[in-house]
């Protein structure tokens, strides 16, 4: 069939699929994608015409579509021909056979991607097979059921520590397409549970840390200038929505001046589109994308005082996150566990969360807030080469509000064993 097409056509088929042609003439365009060993009816029909980032719809899905069938066709072929040869007792290295097969079958993909469009790439990756593995496996907990994971783990903390529930309810969201609000005292870990939830199911991971000046120009996007041109630039709320799998952590969510977070009210919706005003481009939503906001407050103020610069949010944003957990202290037994696990002395981690625990239960009272396990790890550390009462004073005390000090030390003194 590739020999019906005129050369311009086969030319262009040649292109969509990144093909590497050794000459121009007519016969060896038609060898090299014959080789290629994709099917031929669906990327002759999208290759009649000229591929734009404005014309791609239907045409990309047909693209897609026979890259990944034929990936897997392949894939699966391979895989058959190195569990023949275990079956027949032929000497072979299985793990080496299986990864040369899977290699062998996505390379025509990679070289594809390598010049495709970017719509291409997104699909590509969105309509790509993922792997569903033991939650237990992939997070260290003890917990049924599996979940879905996109691609190699990124780099995560091993010693952060999930807890089921607040684990369950965030995978339940992502499998959703739900966005969903983490809030709670500081220090508590809910932006390392955004980072090593990201980094553990290997999807790509944006960050946003707000404050009252952030503009929306400089999180969604604007124009700018680049080479004397004009030229729309995505903010990382953008660069996010457009990246299928990626987590994008709206930290300090609540510190954002209201008018400037209306604009997140579309693009947290599920299923929905932005469009570039300066250029008419509409983009969507790209699949698995979820949004995590990370907050000392659940958006609807703060009455301790502590938190300054928190703002009541409008509600329309609030509730386009589809829950709002509490994140509170680790329990006694798992913190000490934990310091011990970064190089304390039992019997310091010990004393020390118990001191920990006393602070705690005076925040509102004598105390405006609390120590974060931060300053534990660095005591663990300094309390090796100081007496616990200096690396108490240079750890917790003087990163406190003055009106705190007195509080600690007496906690301290009357607590630490």
């Amino acid at each position: 069939m590739w020999k019906d097409l005129s050369k311009e056509e086969m030319l262009r088929s040649a292109s969509v699929l990144g093909v590497a042609l050794t000459g121009t003439r007519q016969d060896q365009v038609v060898d090299a994608l014959e080789a290629s060993g994709y099917p031929n009816n669906a990327i002759i029909g999208a290759s009649r015409a000229p591929i734009t980032p404005a014309g791609l719809g239907g045409q990309v899905d047909a693209i897609v579509a026979a890259a990944v069938a034929s990936a897997e066709a392949r894939l699966s072929g391979q895989i058959q021909s190195v569990a023949d040869s275990v079956k027949s007792a032929k000497p072979v290295d299985v793990s080496a056979s299986v990864a040369a097969a899977v290699s062998a079958a996505f390379k025509p993909m990679r070289d594809a991607m390598k010049t495709a469009p970017a719509e291409v790439v997104d699909r590509v990756v969105a309509a790509a097979p993922r792997e569903r593995r033991p939650i237990a496996e992939v997070f260290g907990v003890v917990m049924p059921g599996d979940c879905e994971v996109w691609g190699a783990p990124g780099k995560f903390d091993p010693d952060y520590i999930f807890l089921p529930e607040q684990l369950g309810l965030a995978l339940l969201a992502l499998e959703s397409g739900d966005n969903f609000w983490l809030w709670g005292e500081r220090g508590t870990g809910k932006t390392q549970f955004a980072v090593n939830l990201a980094a553990r199911l290997g999807r790509p991971f944006f960050r946003v840390s707000f404050d009252a000046n952030l503009e929306r120009a400089e999180f969604v996007g604007a124009d700018g200038l680049e080479n004397g041109a004009t030229k729309w630039k995505d903010g990382v709320v953008l660069q996010a929505y457009r990246t299928p799998g990626a987590v994008c952590l709206l930290d300090e969510a609540s510190t954002c001046r209201p008018e400037y977070a209306t604009a997140l009210h579309a693009l947290l919706e599920p299923g929905s589109s932005f469009t570039v005003t300066s250029t008419g481009e509409k983009v969507d939503r790209a699949a698995g994308m979820c949004f995590i906001a990370a907050d000392n407050t659940n958006a609807t103020g703060d009455s301790s005082g502590r938190y300054a610069g928190t703002r009541v949010q409008n509600a329309a944003l609030v509730d386009r996150f589809a829950f709002t957990e509490k994140v509170t202290f680790l329990p006694e037994a798992t913190e000490i566990a934990l310091l011990v696990k970064h190089g304390a002395d039992a019997a310091v981690a010990k004393s020390l969360i118990n001191v920990f625990t006393r602070c705690r239960a005076e925040v509102g009272g004598a105390l405006v807030e609390p120590p974060s396990l931060r300053a534990a790890f660095a005591f663990a550390r300094y309390v090796r080469v100081l007496s616990p009462l200096r690396a108490w004073e240079v750890t917790v005390v003087n990163k406190s509000p003055e009106e705190s000090h007195e509080t600690l030390r007496q906690i301290f003194s009357a607590h630490w064993a």
